[in-house]
């Protein structure tokens, strides 16, 4: 897939709901407020997974990379604030308080499939007793995660096809994957009209 064609493509809108949800099962699984960096990576870590076993995210969140590793961009801002007097749903069920995020009000998973809380279990279960700052150098180390890149003091944008080809699928199977995110958000923009 060229640059061009890559800047083309739509994202699909960003899946609050399952975020949020997916989100508080990590905190459940937990059994205790994280910190919010730690979560955001391990939801980025998810989506990495989701996108590899299956060629779709589970949040749709623009990821970045930042000095600090990659992340959810619109997960990260609703971790680090909240608006008290426009609540949305993620505000609803999650809060943070100085650097951790807590499950304030518990919510179902109804928005996640079977495979999908799997998965998020799976991850939980791998990365519980890592710390934000193990899950940075894993980040950091191009062997791992060879689609971050070093921005510096700034951001970069990593597009899914960048994580595709870092997970060393095939130039056809990321044109597929690419594909198929770009129909999923066609047809969202699509219904939401």
């Amino acid at each position: 897939m060229t640059n061009s064609a890559q800047a083309q493509m739509r994202q699909p809108k960003y899946d609050e709901q399952k975020t949020t949800q997916a989100a508080a099962l990590l905190l459940r699984l937990n059994g205790a407020p994280m910190p919010y960096m730690k979560l955001v990576k391990l939801l980025y870590n998810i989506d990495r997974e989701a996108l590899r076993r299956w060629g779709r995210p589970i949040t749709n969140d623009t990821v970045f990379s930042l000095p600090h590793g990659l992340i959810l961009s619109i997960t990260l801002d609703k971790a680090e604030t909240s608006d008290p007097v426009t609540p949305t749903y993620w505000d609803q069920h999650l809060a943070t308080k100085g650097y951790r995020v807590s499950l304030v009000a518990d919510c179902d998973d109804g928005e996640l499939s079977d495979a999908e809380i799997e998965l998020i279990t799976e991850f939980f279960a791998h990365y519980k007793d890592k710390s934000q700052f193990d899950m940075e150098k894993e980040h950091h180390n191009p062997l791992l995660f060879p689609e971050w890149k070093d921005p510096g003091n700034s951001r970069i944008e990593t597009h899914a096809a960048d994580i595709l080809r870092a997970l060393g699928l095939t130039p056809e199977e990321i044109e597929d994957a690419v594909t198929r995110i770009d129909e999923d958000a066609h047809l969202h923009a699509y219904l939401s009209t």
